[in-house]
């Protein structure tokens, strides 16, 4: 799976309206796909899903440069937290730089 890393230069605030509308995008999406189950209303919500995972790519980025957030260790963390919660980890998805 490729992740690309948009070069942007937004505010974390215009990223979290981005954020808001694409979530929203995806609610509809999934309402669609829950009501009439057709192949297109599935093709929406990956694409949905996906623009979602591209502003949240964008803020880890903006994290990482401009706040020099160590995203291994807050990636590592995460994880941990899951794990002391009780959550049963499926798979894990390496993302490489």
């Amino acid at each position: 799976m490729l992740i690309p890393v948009l070069k942007k230069n937004e505010s974390l605030m215009d990223m979290i309206d981005k954020l808001r509308e694409e979530v929203n995008e995806l609610d509809q999406a999934i309402n669609l796909y829950e009501a009439y189950g057709t192949l297109r209303e599935l093709e929406n919500v990956i694409e949905e899903s996906f623009d979602v995972q591209q502003v949240l790519t964008g803020i880890f980025d903006k994290l990482a440069t401009d706040e020099k957030v160590d995203l291994r260790k807050a990636s590592h963390d995460h994880l941990v937290k899951m794990i002391n919660r009780g959550w049963n980890v499926k798979k894990i998805l390496i993302v490489e730089e």
